[in-house]
C-alpha cells in the first residue's frame, strides 16, 4: 500500500513537470512571435554596413564611398561630404520600409517608376547591391511609390522617408572639414562677439605650480596668462564645432544675396581657431550669422563655399562660450598644501597666520592640531562656484569678508588671495585674482569658517 502511494506521487510529479514544460515552451514560442519583425521591406535582399551610395536622377546624379571612415564624393574628393547627412540617409534607405505593398503587377509607368525621380544604388561591405526606383509623389495620400529594379512589387513610402530619399547632391554638404580638429592639434582660440573677446592658448604644464590646476591651457584675454582654463570645456567647445562644421547645408557656393540674406556679410560673433595639421599649423574661422525663431543660427566657414544652419541646441551651447566664466574651472583657490609657506587668514574681524614646517603647522607662531587644520585646508580647497553674476561682481569686500593670502616657498610665484564676501541670503561672491562676482552656496563658506574656528 505504502508503496503504492509513492507511486501514485510520483506519477503527479512528472505530469506536473511535463504540463509546466510544455506551457514554457508554448510561451517562449508566443514570445519569438511577438517579437518577430513586422516590417515590410521594399526588397527580399538585407543588405549590411553600405559602403557605396549611388543616385541617379536627371539633374545632378551622385555617388559617395566610404574611404578610410569617411564618405568621399566619388567626382570631386574635396567635396565636404556631411557625415551626419549620410546618416540620416542610410537610417532611411538601407533595406528600405515601406508602409504597403499596392501593386504587384509591374506598372511601373502609373506610378511613375519608368522615369523614376531617383534610382538609389547601395552596395554593402560584402559587395551586395540594391537598387531602388522612387517614383511619383501622391499629394492624396502624402506617399512616394518605391520598388526594387526589376521587382513587380510597387509599394508606397512613409513622405518622411521620400523626401529624404530625394535630397540632392549639395544638401550632403558639410559646412566645413574640422576632422584634423582634436584637443591634441589645438593650439589656441578666440571666443568673438562685439561686446567681447575671450582668447585662450596651450602651454606646457607647469610641474612647480602651486596651484591645484593641471590645465594645459591659459587664458591671454580677457584674463591674465596666469588664470587656468578648464581642459574639460576646451573639450567640450571642441565637440560642438565639430558638430558644427558637419551642420546641413543651406546654400552650396552662395551669392552675395545669400550671403547677406542668412546675415553672414557683415558677421559680428565668430569663433577662431588655430590648430596643427601634417603640412603646418592651420587657422580656421566660423562666423555665425543670421539667428532663426526657433534658436537655429546660420554659419559659414572663412574660405568655405557652403553656408550650414546650426540647430537651436547646438547654437545656444556654443553661444555660452562667448562667456568667459564658461571656461573657469569650479574650483575658486585650490593651491596645493606642499607648494604653501605661510597662509594668512582674516574672518569675523580675527586674523590667522598660518606656517607650513617641516614638523607641521603654526598658528599665531604656536604649534596648531595638523588634524584639526587640515580638516580645515581641505574644505577650504574644495569650495567650488557653478555660476556667476556681473551684479555680485560690483560687491565690494568689507570686514565682513572672508580672505586668504597664500605666500608660497618659491618665491617666484606671486602671492594669492581669494575673497568670500555675503552676497544674499543663499550665497557669498567669490573673487580669486582678477576674477570676481563667482557665486558660493553660502553653507560651503559657513562649514569652512566653522572649521578654522576649530584649529587649535
Amino acid at each position: 500500500m505504502k508503496n503504492k502511494g509513492i507511486k501514485i506521487i510520483t506519477v503527479l510529479v512528472v505530469l506536473n513537470v511535463v504540463v509546466f514544460g510544455i506551457f514554457g515552451v508554448l510561451r517562449h514560442q508566443n514570445n519569438i512571435a511577438a517579437s518577430a519583425d513586422t516590417n515590410i521591406y521594399v526588397s527580399e535582399k538585407t543588405t549590411g554596413d553600405i559602403v557605396s551610395i549611388n543616385c541617379q536622377n536627371e539633374d545632378m546624379p551622385f555617388e559617395f564611398n566610404l574611404k578610410d571612415g569617411s564618405w568621399i564624393l566619388a567626382s570631386d574628393k574635396t567635396f565636404p561630404v556631411s557625415t551626419e547627412m549620410v546618416t540620416e540617409f542610410l537610417e532611411k534607405a538601407n533595406n528600405l520600409i515601406a508602409a504597403r505593398l499596392v501593386s504587384s503587377d509591374g506598372d511601373y509607368e502609373r506610378f511613375g517608376l519608368n522615369s523614376p525621380a531617383q534610382t538609389i544604388t547601395l552596395t554593402d561591405s560584402q559587395g551586395l547591391s540594391v537598387t531602388y526606383l522612387i517614383g511619383s509623389y501622391n499629394e492624396n495620400i502624402q506617399r512616394y511609390y518605391a520598388c526594387e529594379k526589376g521587382s513587380k512589387n510597387i509599394y508606397i513610402i512613409n513622405k518622411s522617408v521620400g523626401d529624404v530619399l530625394m535630397l540632392d547632391l549639395y544638401s550632403y554638404a558639410a559646412s566645413y572639414d574640422l576632422s584634423g580638429l582634436s584637443k591634441a592639434t589645438l593650439v589656441s582660440f578666440d571666443c568673438i562677439t562685439p561686446e567681447s573677446q575671450i582668447s585662450v592658448f596651450k602651454t606646457e604644464k607647469d610641474e612647480n605650480s602651486p596651484m591645484g590646476s593641471s590645465s594645459i591651457w591659459r587664458f591671454n584675454q580677457p584674463f591674465n596668462s596666469d588664470t587656468f582654463v578648464d581642459a574639460n570645456k576646451v573639450d567640450a567647445l571642441i565637440s560642438k564645432l565639430k558638430t558644427a562644421a558637419e551642420s546641413k547645408c543651406v546654400s552650396y557656393s552662395p551669392d552675395e544675396a545669400d550671403i547677406e540674406n542668412y546675415g553672414l556679410s557683415n558677421p559680428q560673433s565668430s569663433f577662431k581657431l588655430t590648430y596643427t595639421t601634417d603640412s603646418g599649423e592651420k587657422q580656421v574661422v566660423m562666423y555665425l550669422g543670421k539667428e532663426n525663431e526657433d534658436g537655429s543660427i546660420y554659419i559659414m566657414f572663412e574660405g568655405a563655399s557652403t553656408i550650414g544652419l546650426l540647430d537651436s541646441e547646438t547654437a545656444s551651447s556654443l553661444k555660452e562660450y562667448f562667456d568667459c566664466y564658461k571656461f573657469v574651472p569650479q574650483s575658486i583657490c585650490a593651491v596645493k598644501k606642499d607648494k604653501v609657506d605661510t597662509m594668512t587668514v582674516t574672518a569675523n574681524g580675527t586674523t590667522y597666520n598660518f606656517a607650513f614646517t617641516d614638523n607641521g603647522y603654526t598658528l599665531n607662531g604656536t604649534p596648531c592640531s595638523e588634524e584639526s587644520f587640515e580638516a580645515f585646508y581641505n574644505k577650504l580647497s574644495g569650495i567650488v562656484s557653478n555660476s556667476h553674476s556681473s551684479e555680485a561682481e560690483q560687491t565690494v569686500s568689507g570686514e565682513n569678508s572672508f580672505t586668504i593670502t597664500y605666500h608660497f616657498k618659491d618665491t617666484s610665484y606671486s602671492d594669492v588671495t581669494a575673497v568670500y564676501t555675503p552676497y544674499d541670503s543663499n550665497y557669498y561672491t567669490a573673487s580669486c585674482g582678477q576674477m570676481s562676482g563667482r557665486l558660493v552656496n553660502k553653507r560651503s563658506v559657513e562649514s569652512v569658517l566653522s572649521l578654522l574656528e576649530a584649529v587649535e
